[in-house]
């Protein structure tokens, strides 16, 4: 058994993926304590020289699985104590296995979430999504909240898996996986590992990159973003009702469905040119959202300021002259 399986999926990233292992081999960790599991989403062409450069692990898929599917592929041949995920883009830093293992076995705890840095393409700033530099411990109901923007406890919990690690029987006992071929899939995930956990910490001082490249999931737009987007809400909310969640978390269910419609929307308008398809795309998503959601319960679960913004988005200056 190891203390930490490292899964890593990529898709055409060979020139990329080099960075991502360099930075694994140099930690801190001792080396036979961890194992790296790359899985290749069906590459145009597979890198099997990748397993005897890094004495890794590499399985080559014939068939696209999607980024949720090939994690579940490696959680299912993970050894490790612990899982993490890390894109194949992206990279760590020096310390961040040590300190995961270090923190994760101190506290007991079935989550651990590390700061995370992006870099982009195009742009010089570096922008920290989250930034922990004190060990905290929090519930299911804060951390959730918090990562909703419910709750503003001065600390940022974003829905992504690649900067956090998982008991790995925690994920087998309550069968937690990702949904696969499907995009946003890191929320739903988030959500049901953090219901389930006793115990989330945030682990001080050490720190994942990701790298956003032009064409991403944000940074390009096809219809199936927005089908997968509604597909995981929906996912979301009936997993919330059935296990007698809802009422507990209706705002911030409400505050997901928000901030993912506003992303889609903005990519509508970013990356669409032509006015019909953006009229379509976005009546598709206010069509099948309303579907979804009770306006009433949605009324009453935000501000009136909020909803002033809904109907007023470009009016900062409310004063009546």
């Amino acid at each position: 058994v190891m203390d930490i399986t490292i899964i890593i999926p990529m898709k055409d990233t060979e020139d990329q993926i080099m960075k991502c292992l360099d930075s694994i081999k140099i930690n801190t960790l001792s080396r036979d304590r961890y194992e790296v599991i790359i899985i290749d989403d069906a590459s145009k062409q597979p890198s099997e020289f990748l397993s005897e450069k890094y004495d890794i692990h590499y399985f080559y898929s014939e068939k696209s699985l999607g980024a949720g599917g090939a994690r579940n592929l490696g959680i299912r041949m993970a050894r490790g104590k612990y899982i993490c995920f890390i894109d194949s883009d992206d990279w760590i830093s020096y310390d961040y296995l040590e300190k995961g293992l270090t923190y994760m076995d101190q506290c007991a705890s079935e989550i651990g979430m590390f700061t995370l840095k992006r870099e982009y393409d195009d742009i010089k700033d570096i922008i920290y999504k989250c930034k922990y530099n004190t060990l905290l411990q929090l519930g299911p109901e804060d951390s959730i909240k918090v990562m909703a923007k419910e709750y503003n406890f001065d600390v940022n919990i974003v829905p992504s898996t690649t900067n956090k690690i998982y008991l790995r029987q925690f994920l087998i006992d309550n069968n937690i996986f990702f949904p696969e071929n499907r995009k946003f899939e890191d929320l739903l995930f988030s959500i049901k590992t953090m219901l389930a956990a006793s115990k989330l910490i945030c682990i001080p001082d050490a720190t994942y990159f990701h790298y956003r490249r032009k064409g991403s999931i944000v940074q390009s737009f096809e219809h199936k973003n927005s089908e997968d987007m509604l597909f995981i809400l929906k996912e979301i909310k009936v997993y919330l009702e059935n296990n007698n969640y809802f009422e507990i978390y209706k705002k911030s269910f409400y505050l997901f469905c928000e901030h993912f419609m506003n992303l889609i929307i903005r990519q509508i308008n970013e990356f669409c040119s032509d006015e019909n398809i953006k009229k379509t795309e976005m009546t598709f998503i206010v069509k099948n959202l309303l579907q979804q959601i009770n306006l009433d319960e949605y009324l009453a679960s935000i501000s009136a300021e909020k909803l002033r913004m809904h109907i007023q988005p470009y009016i900062i200056d409310t004063n009546i002259l």
